[in-house]
């Protein structure tokens, strides 16, 4: 009966609670469905709100357009009533002007036509006495200046001969030190050199001395660093292994213990019903103890078990930190890096400065200027003085101004004093102002005055202000304002915040906060796992008795006079209910 009693209790807590879970799985599907309709419901709402604000927007910016360009027009109509004013107001001054101006030209003339005769006859008396004065002053000059020539001639030879003795002296001298210069600048730049390239191979040295030690330092870090660590993980595999045998070396006991039980009470297999395999362990009663598992597992399954966790004789299979302590120890063991660092016989190429010293040592071997200098034959291109002292000996020897002097015939052209004579003489000869004086025709262009008042009505009739206004067609340019109102306008048909809604194609971003927390439950409910462990249904109050007691006779008889106990009285008060009882003397004297 207890046993029966049991798998009853067992099986109807498992219906119990297996409906209880599905009532939670029905009401967590009910939340999602409601969850999902609320974020729906949500996007459709911003949708209608960005649609309403883009209604909104677009009836604002039409009557913003509407109100501009009326204001333009009016800006417009002003502007052009102004202009046409300004224009009359202009051509009237204009006329004013050049009517002032012709008389004024009028005078002038009348003035300058007299000026003109005057000075005719004043410059031709003039020009007579010059001419005789210039031709008396040429002779003079004319003979002065041939003696002046041969003496000149005979300076410049003796100067000439003298003058090149002098540098070809010069020349050599200057030969002489450049070759001694050379061999020194030579020995110089070898000293120099040898000096650089030792220096910088000892530079080197010490660069190389310094990466093998790095090296040597990094290799011993590395290996430390990697034997600390396998050390380590070593340890912990260590102390996991003797866990995880100690572990099974207790659940083999307590296995042993559980087969010596169902051994005695004769157990041979499980006790598990179908619903107790799904449920796992079971609890029972308020004393809250685990099934025994010599009942549970009974006598085969506890041997097999046993036989199993004998037979085992490593753990790391079980034991995932083992695996990866192990592939750790592996990688420590191989290290790349360690390897590379142990197997470079050079450490050249990885130091940056040694390849740029080398290149040093290659172009201080192969010096350009030394190869130069050691290879020269000749100095004379490279003195500066030497090629100009040369070409002034080639200028000295063909000298142009001695050659010049001796093959002179007339002395006239080189004499600035005579042709400058001869040309006043044909300057007042054909004086162009007298003659233009004389076939002066029109004395206009020679009045300032005149041409600044002609130009002055060219201008005014030209008036660049007028004919703008006149043929101006649009005065927008020139209205600040109708600028202002078509920026504004852009602005409106540009609208960025209009155009960002109507090209929004998804709302949730804007209600992300509400969105969140819906899809922050969902994945909450969706990953809620029911845990049934410690759930019971139900549970015994009293335990069942070995076998059924007989008859209390005590009980019996006790019960039976409480229960005639019990009768009388309320015999009793049913009588005092139906029978009133009075003292009342008239009812008494009727009686």
């Amino acid at each position: 009966m207890e046993s029966f009693l049991t798998d009853l209790a067992a099986n109807a807590n498992t219906e119990v609670v297996e409906e209880s879970i599905d009532l939670v799985k029905y009401k967590i599907e009910a939340r999602l469905s409601e969850i999902s309709n609320q974020k729906s419901l949500l996007l459709t709402s911003a949708k209608n709100n960005r649609l309403a604000k883009i209604e909104r927007i677009i009836v604002a910016d039409k009557q913003k357009i509407s109100e501009i360009n009326g204001q333009i027009d009016r800006v417009r109509v002003k502007f052009k009533k102004d202009r046409f004013t300004e224009i009359k107001r202009i051509e009237a001054s204009n006329e004013q002007k050049i009517v002032e101006i012709n008389e004024q030209i009028d005078r002038l003339r009348v003035k300058a036509k007299k000026n003109r005769l005057l000075e005719t006859q004043r410059i031709e008396a003039s020009n007579k006495q010059k001419i005789v004065e210039i031709n008396e002053q040429i002779d003079r000059l004319r003979v002065k200046a041939k003696k002046n020539r041969l003496l000149e001639t005979q300076r410049i030879e003796a100067s000439n001969e003298q003058k090149i003795a002098e540098i070809n002296e010069q020349i050599d001298r200057l030969r002489v030190k450049a070759k001694k210069n050379r061999l020194l600048e030579i020995k110089r730049i070898e000293a120099s050199n040898k000096q650089k390239t030792v220096e910088i191979n000892e530079q080197v040295d010490r660069l190389r001395v310094k990466a093998k030690k790095n090296r040597f330092l990094e290799i011993e870090r590395i290996e430390e660093s990697n034997k600390q660590e396998i050390n380590e993980a070593t340890n912990l595999i260590d102390r996991l292994r003797v866990k995880a045998n100690a572990v099974r070396l207790n659940e083999i006991k307590e296995l042993t213990d559980d087969l010596k039980i169902s051994r005695k009470l004769k157990i041979k297999s499980n006790n598990f019903s179908s619903s107790t395999k799904k449920t796992g362990v079971l609890l029972l009663g308020a004393e809250d103890k685990r099934l025994p598992r010599w009942y549970l597992y009974g006598e085969d399954a506890l041997y097999e078990e046993i036989q199993i966790l004998e037979d085992k004789k490593n753990d790391d299979s079980y034991i995932p930190e083992v695996v990866s302590l192990q592939n750790k120890i592996v990688r420590l063991q191989s290290d790349q890096k360690l390897q590379f660092l142990k197997n470079r016989e050079n450490d050249d190429p990885y130091i940056p400065e040694i390849v740029g010293l080398q290149n040093l040592i290659v172009s201080i071997e192969s010096d350009q200027k030394l190869k130069t200098l050691v290879s020269r034959e000749n100095d004379d291109p490279y003195i500066p003085e030497i090629v100009d002292l040369q070409n002034l000996i080639v200028s000295t020897e063909s000298d142009q101004k001695l050659k010049a002097l001796v093959s002179r015939e007339n002395d006239d052209p080189y004499l600035p004093e005579i042709v400058e004579l001869q040309n006043v003489i044909v300057s007042i000869e054909s004086d162009q102002k007298l003659k233009a004086l004389v076939s002066r025709k029109n004395d206009d262009p020679y009045l300032p005055e005149i041409v600044d008042l002609q130009n002055l009505i060219v201008s005014i009739e030209s008036d660049q202000k007028l004919k703008a206004l006149v043929s101006r067609k649009n005065d927008d340019p020139y209205i600040p304002a109708i600028n202002n109102f078509q920026n504004e306008l852009q602005k409106i048909q540009h609208n960025q915040v209009l155009k960002t809604l109507e090209g929004q194609v998804d709302d949730s971003p804007f209600i992300s906060t509400e969105i969140n927390k819906l899809t922050i439950e969902e994945i909450k409910l969706k990953s809620f796992m029911p845990n049934t462990k410690g759930v019971n249904a139900m549970r015994f109050n009293q335990r069942p008795y070995a076998k059924p007691d007989g008859p209390d006779k005590k009980m019996i008889v006790a019960g039976g006079l409480l229960f005639g106990f019990m009768l009388s009285f309320l015999m009793a008060l049913i009588a005092s209910l139906l029978y009133k009882e009075t003292d009342s003397p008239s009812l008494l004297s009727q009686d």
